[in-house]
């Protein structure tokens, strides 16, 4: 309406125009020229203006358009982590993955869908006393937290969008290089996992259990750790900084050339450790 209302104006302008200077020229008038070279600039402006008004609005339909189609490929992606063949959910995940990393501004509807299909897998049943050596995670699940880590780590997932993984079971995860800082773990059990070269930085992680859990190169600063169990872990190198550790586990633990300064460790369990070159300062 706007780009017909400009059509509409212009016209009517350059016609008058022109048919004052026919008029000026034909009789004579000394300021014809004036006249012409006003009409033709503002002629040049209207037509600059609905050149920038065509361009927008044509930009505009194909805008839409993709995120119609956005929409639409996480909602039958989604649909499609229910199916029952692992190729099915294996498709799914990659489709999300492919929206994820295409449209930041698809972001949290991707992060749902994979936080959803995460949580109904893994979560943890209170109602069954769970064996010291708990089964690993399957493939497709280890595919969706790859998935998690990968658009956080390139920046797709915001920290303003809440990665919430708590009363998952994750034992044996691989969950390496990847910055998962902020991420909520509470009750989560990650025995047996892979944590090496990960970000837990100013994550919630109280009565999360790492038993036997390969930490190495990991950074924990500022992380609430309350109650955490890392029985039997191996810890190198890794960082925990300022963590609050209170009454947390490390029974057995091998820790080599870590830093726990300024670490919380009030009623922390040390039982056993093997600790080689750990900075305890504060």
């Amino acid at each position: 309406a706007l780009t017909w209302s400009f059509a509409v104006v212009g016209t009517t302008i350059a016609v008058f125009s022109i048919s004052c200077t026919a008029y000026g020229v034909r009789k004579s008038v000394p300021d014809s020229n004036a006249l012409l070279g006003v009409s033709a600039a503002v002629l040049a402006a209207l037509v600059l203006r609905l050149s920038y008004l065509t361009i927008r609005s044509q930009s505009a339909v194909p805008d839409s358009t993709a995120r119609l189609a956005e929409a639409e490929h996480i909602g039958s992606a989604t649909n499609n982590l229910g199916a029952r063949s692992s190729p099915g959910r294996l498709g799914a995940l990659y489709v999300l993955e492919r929206v994820g990393i295409q449209s930041r501004e698809s972001a949290a509807s991707v992060l749902n869908s994979l936080l959803s299909f995460i949580r109904r897998e893994t979560a943890v049943n209170l109602n069954i006393r769970r064996v010291r050596r708990a089964p690993k995670i399957s493939d497709d699940v280890q595919t969706a937290l790859a998935i998690l880590g990968r658009l956080r780590t390139l920046g797709q997932l915001p920290l303003s969008l809440r990665i919430d993984l708590s009363w998952c079971d994750l034992s044996g995860a691989r969950l390496r290089d990847w910055d998962f800082s902020g991420v909520d773990l509470h009750h989560a059990i990650l025995n047996d996992a892979d944590l090496s070269n990960s970000n837990f930085d100013n994550s919630n992680l109280p009565y999360c259990s790492f038993m036997r859990a390969r930490i190495v190169g990991t950074s924990f600063r500022w992380a609430i750790l309350f109650q955490a169990d890392f029985t039997d872990a191996l810890m190198i190198n890794a960082d925990l900084s300022n963590a609050m550790m209170a009454s947390s586990k490390l029974q057995r633990i091998q820790m080599h050339y870590c830093t726990l300064r300024h670490s919380m460790l009030q009623n922390a369990q040390i039982i056993d450790a093997h600790m080689i070159d750990v900075d305890l300062r504060g």
